[in-house]
């Protein structure tokens, strides 16, 4: 498609694309706007290539909802989403997981039930914890699955999965309570065993030789040794 296609003539494009799609020769598609057949050839290229992403990310994004949350105290806000938002969204989700992003909490929802009536119950739960200065505020988003980084619609529903039990681990199983391990030796074990399980490091040299070292500059320099807690406290 040329690069300096006006707005006013995609429309036009999108015509000639869809008469050349369902039988008529391009030839005389083109003609009939005035291209190039070479110019409208690549414009069905481009309009193939726009409809497989969009059908990817429509499997991929099936019945998700996105809501931010801001914390009024974002230092205990896993403490706030553990007593009041992991009961609500495991009654709400059949998937559930977030991302932190100060000063607020992405949180993905792939809803149970009618979709109408869950946002429903999520947004009245939501307007009571605002009530309550449990969280400042909160609204909806758009979430776009990154298919094509994950490989496509089957690695997403993958990674969706995986994102849901670490998130869920986070509020149900690990916060508040002491563990012999620490989270972050706990994520370096839980990555290893991901890293193994794709063929991407066979022995623990190889993976915690090669790869960890590497991810060493964006790691928080730790504190000179008994001048801070434990990792594994």
């Amino acid at each position: 498609m040329p690069a300096d296609l006006k707005a006013s003539g995609v429309q036009e494009t999108v015509t000639a694309v869809l008469r050349a799609l369902t039988g008529t020769p391009l030839v005389k598609a083109a003609k009939h706007v005035n291209m190039e057949p070479a110019e409208l050839e690549a414009a069905i290229d481009v309009f193939r290539q726009a409809g497989t992403r969009a059908l990817e990310q429509q499997a991929t994004a099936t019945g998700w909802w996105q809501i931010h949350v801001e914390f009024s105290d974002w230092p205990n806000s896993e403490a706030t989403a553990a007593t009041h938002l992991a009961t609500l969204l495991d009654q709400s989700a059949a998937e559930w997981w977030f991302i932190r992003k100060h000063p607020c909490w992405r949180i993905r929802l792939r809803l149970r039930g009618r979709p109408e009536n869950t946002k429903a119950a999520v947004s009245t739960a939501l307007d009571a914890l605002t009530a309550a200065d449990h969280i400042e505020r909160w609204w909806t988003g758009v979430y776009e699955p990154e298919s094509a980084a994950f490989g496509g619609a089957e690695g997403m529903t993958a990674a969706h999965r995986l994102f849901h039990a670490d998130s869920r681990a986070i509020l149900t199983q690990l916060h508040g309570r002491q563990h012999l391990l620490g989270r972050r030796e706990l994520s370096v074990l839980l990555c290893t065993a991901l890293m193994r399980g794709a063929g991407l490091g066979g022995t623990s040299r190889e993976t915690s030789g090669i790869r960890w070292p590497s991810n060493a500059p964006f790691r928080p320099t730790p504190p000179p040794s008994g001048s801070g807690p434990c990792l594994c406290s």
